[in-house]
């Protein structure tokens, strides 16, 4: 006669809120590299109309940081990347018939 038998087992998932938080992240990356477009585009603007030191003083300054945002914006990427890559084991249970 079979028996019904309890067995424990553990299985790696990805928890559910991964996802939505490393959306978060890519949203929020999005947002930089569209502010660090826009100084982009106001500094070619600036860069028709503007000549001598204080052009080249500005942009000596301001490139970098121009910059920065791309690199902040990339490591928003990444740490989506990383999140979505987050596994935790969880403990389960199951009934077979023996």
């Amino acid at each position: 006669m079979p028996i019904l038998k309890e067995i424990h087992y553990q299985e790696s998932i990805v928890p559910p809120e991964a996802h939505s938080i490393a959306a978060a992240f890519r949203r929020e990356a999005n947002r930089v590299r569209e502010l660090a477009n826009q100084q982009r585009r106001i500094k070619s603007t600036l860069d028709y109309s503007w000549e001598g030191n204080s052009k080249n003083k500005f942009s000596n300054d301001f490139d970098p940081q121009i910059g920065q945002l791309d690199n902040y914006a990339n490591m928003l990427d990444e740490k989506a990347r990383q999140i979505e890559d987050i596994h935790v084991n969880v403990d389960r249970t199951k009934w077979v018939w023996e």
